[in-house]
């Protein structure tokens, strides 16, 4: 990038078509067992894919769902409320 024979868009969609296929080969572990460490991370740049193509379509229906039903139930509430008033 620094000679110019390359720009960052290149180098960028070619980090995400490796993220891709890394994230592909994870999901086909099994038995796997991830857990997370709460750690301020520090950014080496700004090359990163959307959340959502990390996640199957199963769970993000699945959130939707719920968080439709919370949203629902928070706004039955409300007017339970409003209308008590």
């Amino acid at each position: 990038m620094q000679t110019g024979k390359v720009s960052f868009e290149a180098v960028e969609m070619m980090v995400h078509e490796q993220i891709r296929q890394a994230h592909g080969e994870f999901t086909k572990w099994e038995d796997l067992s991830i857990s997370f460490v709460d750690k301020d991370i520090k950014p080496y740049d700004t090359i990163n894919l959307p959340v959502y193509e990390l996640l199957k379509i199963d769970f993000l229906k699945s959130a939707f769902d719920s968080l439709s039903k919370m949203v629902s139930i928070k706004d039955q509430s409300s007017s339970t409320t409003t209308s008590a008033s």
